[in-house]
């Protein structure tokens, strides 16, 4: 099986395709992704999955969009908001959530969330 590459720090257009993934690693990077953008970018990895294929991404929580001390952009979103964003999506099951305390490079601590989801 040959490994192909996408980023979700590209724009979410550029994901056009159709059950051609058997993955998506999303980690630390749809923490950056515009909340009102964030369910067009899932819907994408959504198509873009094989069935069967799996999902993993990370954010760090909160409770708005805002910017880090380093002047860089996030969703922080809370924990509810998010696992909504990923249910409305017709046949994902989150598989696995763990919450945990973590620091970026920033070298703030904060509460972050990681999901594994599926694709039936």
């Amino acid at each position: 099986m040959a490994l192909r590459r996408w980023s979700p720090r590209r724009t979410s257009d550029e994901l056009e395709a159709e059950a051609a993934y058997d993955g998506v690693w999303a980690h630390a990077s749809l923490l950056h992704c515009p909340r009102t953008a964030l369910p067009d970018v899932l819907a994408r990895i959504h198509r873009a999955l094989r069935p069967g294929g799996w999902h993993f991404a990370s954010y760090k929580l909160g409770t708005a969009e805002g910017r880090d001390a380093l002047g860089r952009f996030y969703n922080f979103p809370d924990a509810t908001w998010l696992a909504a964003q990923y249910e409305a999506l017709a046949g994902w099951e989150i598989a696995e959530t763990l919450h945990y305390t973590a620091g970026g490079f920033d070298n703030v601590e904060r509460d972050w969330i990681d999901l594994i989801v599926r694709k039936p």
